[in-house]
């Protein structure tokens, strides 16, 4: 220990055996290596880390003996470099232990001098980053499952034909899911397992032996109906099957049933080159995709018999459709990760709402064509200042959101803004007639300081976009505490919306919803707010009654006086149709509204075959587990149910499938360019066979114009809403015009 008591003379540290004794208890790799790579000194940890058993393992032996041949070069460059008295980068290197097993370190150097000056070796401190690694690998699996699943729902949308959907989902499993092998069987008529689709990485075997191998273990799990997994090729007992996958290079392998109707009819096998693979996790995710599968096979035989083709349904994607950029509802997801992973890293990050000024101008004066040109190139545009790790999201219109993830300081947000602004105020040219000048407003909230939930962020960074648009647009503005104008006049908008609905000034209005002869089969109740000197919009007060909590309440209220309206029509003598009203998704996990209702209807005596709930796509995705007990409850109540705002969102066919819904309303953002644009045309058709298909009819919202309504007649919409039949009408009003008087036996 000669050269520890040197140490402890070169660091002026006492000589008493605390020092030893700490070298010696260290977690981290301690050695002292010779100008030849072999060690003076190695503290038992290392021995560890070597696979070694004691110090005459490796005594004599140099440094990088126990490197992957790759890394030694680099190991004896980067120990040569701390030789000339240049203090080592840290190094990354894969070590092979005389364990057999290998581990992925990071290396940290300094030289070492004796005491005339000179360098007599060098100081090498090893930390094991295995699991770290295998931690980060383990989330990129997630990860790339997850995209996986999206891309093969999108996929399932377009409905491609059975070859073409195997064929792609295979090769999908196998690129996005790192897998090395993919193996798809399904049965026939008669019971038999037949081999449909076989991809691999690479040409790693004959095709035709796996597909004459696997059957046999696919068979025996069709007939048990549950996954099976080996993470290890050993517990496979088929000689054959594990003799082919070892060809592949295959150390894990997973089947898993294809379920249609809770009947097994099919088998998809995966491969992975990582012993142990397979984690709870990914099993889980691999089941739900074969559960996808399924629902596309039986959605498919369900489309052949009716013989109708479907077209893509990317607007049940995360995307806006003509950006491609991530929708309002990704945004939402995205914040909730973001935030998570800064709180437990403890690093900042920005959201930024962007707003065009004078895009309107574009539209009003040269045409939406021209103005979906220019947000296509400002979408291009921002996108090359952000960094990858950023998002970019559009929220509707000329709305975008920004995220800036991990900021060094809350100023580097404000430069990114001043970029943003500097990119845009230049002129765009649409044509080689038309050139426009447009300009960009920017509110900023930063995490933790302006807010640590997603709805205060998004709140706090549109006060500073409002506060930016005041001082003259073209400008960006942090939120502040400062910023109190706005926050005031909504603080006292809600607590005058409080007492409105404590007092009942909230008034209904009706717009009729009709079938193909304009008959009345329904009616949307629609809240209206008359105050002192105006009509308050709900617009304006809808979203003050979401973030103040008094959504629920308004909900509540809108139903109760609908109730009792059309108890008091009944009472009248007169025919009154099903009424509509919608539940809000804020605040939906908060209440059993099921309960509620039941005692609204008990207590206003309204039948409640008469009583149509609305619910938006949205609840149903952000909530889908209370969303889809909610629905079930109210089923049983008698209660028509609907499902609003269809095609905004992103909900699987599989989740529409399981709620017991009744109808199926397509948003008016599908109906208004009917039927001039051909994707709008598409994505309506698709919307109506998919429903019908599934036993659900469908509403039109919106419709304004014959030709919208001839187009929706011609492919089977069952009703329609809109201002062709009505503009929403007061009570009285709409009695009057719309309601007759029943006819009794």
């Amino acid at each position: 220990m000669r050269w520890l008591q040197n140490l402890r003379r070169r660091v002026r540290r006492p000589t008493s055996d605390w020092f030893a004794t700490l070298v010696e208890a260290a977690p981290d790799c301690i050695q002292v290596l010779n100008p030849d790579g072999t060690r003076r000194f190695i503290n038992r940890a290392g021995i560890a880390l070597l696979g070694a058993k004691s110090w005459q393992d490796i005594a004599g032996r140099q440094a990088w003996e126990y490197l992957a041949p790759p890394d030694r070069p680099r190991a004896r460059a980067w120990l040569a470099k701390i030789l000339q008295g240049k203090p080592g980068e840290p190094i990354e290197l894969l070590l092979e232990g005389l364990d057999g097993i290998q581990r992925r370190v990071e290396s940290h150097g300094v030289p070492l001098f004796d005491r005339s000056g000179r360098i007599e070796g060098a100081l090498v401190i090893t930390r094991d980053l295995s699991e770290h690694h295998r931690i980060r690998s383990d989330l990129e699996k997630i990860h790339r499952l997850y995209r996986l699943l999206s891309q093969i729902n999108q996929l399932i949308l377009r409905r491609p034909g059975r070859k073409v959907l195997l064929e792609r989902i295979a090769q999908i499993i196998l690129h996005e899911g790192g897998f090395e092998l993919v193996w798809i069987g399904l049965g026939d008529a008669h019971g038999q397992l037949q081999p449909q689709m076989l991809v691999a990485a690479t040409p790693c075997t004959n095709a035709s032996r796996l597909h004459k191998t696997l059957p046999s273990l696919a068979k025996e799990l069709l007939n048990h109906n549950r996954p099976w997994l080996a993470n290890v090729p050993e517990t496979i007992g088929d000689a054959a099957l594990r003799a082919e996958i070892g060809r592949c290079g295959i150390e894990a392998l997973a089947l898993l049933p294809i379920r249609v109707r809770g009947r097994a009819i099919g088998v998809l096998a995966v491969g992975a080159k990582e012993r142990g693979f397979f984690e709870a996790e990914h099993l889980r995710l691999l089941e739900e995709l074969a559960a996808d599968i399924g629902f596309a096979l039986e959605f498919e035989a369900i489309a052949l018999e009716r013989k109708l083709q479907e077209k893509e349904l990317e607007f049940l994607a995360y995307h806006d459709p003509l950006t491609s950029l991530p929708n309002r509802r990704r945004l939402l997801e995205h914040l909730s990760q973001t935030i998570a992973h800064a709180r437990r890293q403890g690093t900042k990050f920005a959201l930024i709402l962007l707003d065009l000024d004078r895009f309107k101008d574009v539209n009003d004066c040269f045409g939406h064509d021209l103005g979906d040109r220019l947000l296509a190139r400002v979408t291009a545009c921002f996108q090359q200042r952000l960094r990858a790790t950023d998002l970019l999201a559009r929220l509707g219109g000329d709305e975008f959101a920004v995220v800036l993830a991990e900021l060094n300081a809350p100023e580097d947000a404000g430069r990114v803004a001043a970029d943003l602004i500097d990119a845009i105020e230049r002129p765009w040219r649409l044509s080689p007639e038309i050139e426009v000048r447009i300009g960009v407003s920017l509110g900023i909230a930063v995490y933790p300081d302006h807010g640590d939930d997603p709805s205060l962020l998004l709140q706090h960074a549109d006060a500073a976009l409002y506060q930016a648009k005041a001082q003259g647009r073209g400008q960006f503005c942090y939120f502040t505490p400062e910023l109190t104008e706005r926050t005031r006049r909504r603080l006292h908008l809600a607590s005058q919306l409080r007492r409105a609905l404590k007092e009942q000034r909230l008034v209904l209005h009706f717009q009729p919803q009709c079938d193909r002869q304009g008959n009345l089969v329904g009616a949307e109740a629609l809240v209206r707010w008359p105050s002192a000197n105006r009509m308050i919009p709900p617009s304006e007060f809808i979203p003050i009654a979401e973030q103040t909590g008094l959504i629920a309440a308004l909900d509540l209220y809108v139903i109760a006086a609908l109730c009792r309206q059309g108890r008091a029509w009944l009472e009248q003598g007169l025919r009154v149709p099903t009424l509509a009203a919608n539940l809000s998704p804020k605040e939906l996990h908060r209440w059993r509204f099921d309960q509620a209702i039941a005692e609204i209807l008990d207590q206003t005596g309204f039948p409640p075959r008469l009583l149509a709930l609305e619910l938006t796509e949205t609840a149903l995705l952000e909530q889908e587990q209370t969303a889809a007990g909610l629905l079930t409850a109210l089923r049983e109540l008698g209660v028509t149910l609907a499902l609003d705002d269809f095609g905004t969102g992103y909900s699987s066919l599989a989740q529409i499938k399981r709620l017991p819904l009744d109808l199926i309303k397509i948003d008016k953002c599908f109906v208004d360019d009917l039927p001039s644009l051909r994707e709008d045309c598409e994505i309506a058709s698709a919307i109506i066979a998919m429903a019908h298909a599934l036993g659900i009819k469908v509403l039109a919202e919106g419709v304004e114009t014959a030709p919208q309504l001839d187009f929706l007649a011609q492919q089977g919409c069952d009703f329609y809403q809109g201002y062709l039949y009505s503009q929403p009408l007061p009570a009285e009003i709409f009695a009057e015009r719309w309601l007759q008087i029943e006819r009794r036996p």
